[in-house]
């Protein structure tokens, strides 16, 4: 898990403590390891303009961002700092990864997703108390949640839900919606105007 930046000369992946021996043991000597959490760890926008400084500066540089792997926060941030320095943010419309996948790209897992039983409150803090398994070794599944004042929408393959987990989000103080994955570019736009 981490940010990865890749430029026409450089290609960097940022990840915290968790996985710095993993990312150790499996990038090649192409990749720099930016370590998360360290004093002297530049973060992804001062790393850009930094590396940025060698370019032709009259016409700055465009860095292209999947944007569903960014929140608003994030993006907002990134973008003031490339603005800054004469540099320019923009979304593309494809999954740069995905492309370079191509047709070899594995299928998302499609496993159910289950409604965790929850004793301390505490203990769990996702929003709906669901897990999955569709990623190894952590309880998440795809997915994409749109939480206004007056709804929430989650965005889910619906093959995965099992009829406990379509009951559950029914029981919610505020019901859920349930949306087909695919369905979230074209409701952000119905959302955004």
């Amino acid at each position: 898990m981490g940010t990865a930046i890749v430029t026409d000369t450089a290609a960097a992946l940022w990840t915290d403590g968790r996985y710095y021996l993993q990312a150790q043991q499996e990038l090649d000597q192409t990749w720099v390891l930016m370590k998360e959490g360290q004093h002297d760890t530049l973060r992804e926008g001062p790393w850009l303009v930094n590396h940025f400084k060698g370019y032709m500066p009259q016409q700055g540089c465009v860095v292209g961002v999947d944007p569903l792997l960014l929140d608003q926060k994030c993006w907002v941030e990134l973008e003031k700092e490339l603005l800054g320095a004469g540099h320019q943010l923009v979304a593309v419309t494809s999954n740069l990864v995905d492309v370079v996948w191509g047709a070899d790209k594995p299928q998302r897992p499609n496993n159910p997703v289950l409604v965790h039983d929850v004793r301390c409150m505490y203990n769990y803090t996702y929003l709906l108390n669901m897990r999955g398994s569709d990623i190894p070794y952590n309880p998440l599944f795809f997915s994409y949640m749109i939480v206004t004042l007056e709804s929430v929408t989650i965005f889910v393959d619906v093959s995965k839900l099992t009829a406990e987990a379509t009951q559950h989000l029914q029981q919610e103080p505020c019901p859920v919606e349930v949306a087909p994955y695919e369905d979230l570019l074209p409701r952000l736009t119905q959302v955004q105007h």
